[in-house]
């Protein structure tokens, strides 16, 4: 069997939990074969499609929407066409009808989804992005994580808590930088892991009295493994840039994961996060983190939910729960394994076909 995945952008070293990224991608399907011998695997980027039109794949996997997909998928007739993306990109769209249903397989990481039509249910899945187990961070990466090692240590004895994520520029809400500056201003310690310039220029703003309790990671950067697992609390945002009507009337995140939780969860972090059937989906639950229960309705409900949660901190406990979310994440929540739910499904499916075909 013949297989072309095509990935929408070339992509190397933005993180651990990128669906995206080339090198780990091709370890992965590089494994996948080795096991499945009569499975042969082409991986490259949309743009270079026209390369494999004589190789005539049985399958070609779109990672990622992109507008070309619709040529592509007409231009390879004789191939079965499959998607893993956010979905929500073309099912809500007229003018993609027609690619989704010549759609042979639809893997949606988006977990919200609004009128799915009926004909598309059977070869619909919900598959969430996930984390590369050997993904290698680029050199540079490497040297200041390794600079900063000290000063990252001594930041994380002093914090409660830290968040690892942009101030969201697409929200009008601010939601982020309002809580935050809440829990400052309640006195809570905060070690914030992301480029310092984008919170700043961000309508951030609190009283420089509180800077004290205001901290920003040293290589400017995400945070890292280490940061993850030894911080006393990881706190999880999951209303992301995506703007979805339906979902903001009620103050709703569930649209899709964002990276961090599966960062986090990977890494063995004792997480803070929302109480939402799309956590508990991926297997999130009271023992292996700290749910809270408001929403982003209220800046102030929220922060002090948030503090009850730090004030609680026992290290048994945290301990308990490190190891439990760490386990499930390297069960459950790798690329590997998500590449093999889709080339298992591909391959129970065809063998339906060949059954209903032969009788």
């Amino acid at each position: 069997m013949k297989v072309l995945i095509l990935v929408r952008r070339f992509v190397n070293f933005r993180g651990d939990a990128d669906e995206h990224d080339f090198n780990s991608n091709n370890l992965i399907f590089e494994n996948i074969q080795k096991i499945n011998k009569n499975l042969f695997i082409k991986f490259d980027v949309i743009n270079n499609f026209r390369n494999y039109v004589d190789w005539k794949p049985n399958f070609i996997i779109f990672l990622g929407f992109d507008h070309l997909n619709v040529k592509i998928q007409k231009t390879f007739a004789f191939s079965k066409s499959i998607i893993w993306a956010k979905s929500n990109n073309f099912l809500s769209e007229k003018k993609y009808d027609g690619f989704t249903s010549n759609l042979f397989l639809i893997f949606d990481s988006c977990f919200f989804k609004k009128n799915l039509k009926k004909k598309y249910k059977k070869k619909y899945f919900y598959l969430p992005t996930a984390i590369h187990v050997n993904y290698k961070s680029s050199f540079l990466n490497l040297f200041l994580n390794y600079c900063f090692s000290f000063y990252k240590k001594k930041k994380l004895k002093i914090v409660d808590l830290v968040f690892s994520g942009s101030p969201r520029f697409n929200r009008s809400d601010f939601y982020r930088q309002k809580l935050i500056k809440t829990l400052l201003e309640r006195n809570i310690k905060i070690l914030i892991c992301a480029p310092k310039k984008l919170w700043l220029k961000s309508i951030f703003e609190y009283k420089t009295h509180y800077n004290k309790n205001l901290f920003f990671s040293s290589d400017n950067n995400w945070a890292d493994k280490e940061t993850y697992s030894k911080s006393k609390f990881i706190l999880d945002l999951p209303w992301l840039d995506t703007i979805i009507d339906d979902l903001e009337k009620k103050h709703d995140p569930q649209f899709a994961l964002g990276w961090n939780i599966f960062r986090a969860g990977f890494h063995g972090a004792n997480i803070i996060t929302y109480k939402c059937k799309m956590n508990k989906t991926l297997g999130l639950n009271n023992n292996n983190v700290n749910f809270y229960k408001k929403n982003i309705s209220n800046i102030s409900d929220l922060a002090n939910e948030i503090i009850t949660i730090i004030n609680s901190y026992n290290s048994i406990r945290a301990k308990t729960k490190r190891k439990l979310i760490k386990d499930l994440f390297k069960k459950k929540h790798i690329y590997l394994e998500r590449w093999n739910k889709i080339f298992y499904t591909i391959f129970n499916l065809e063998k339906k076909i060949y059954k209903k075909n032969k009788n």
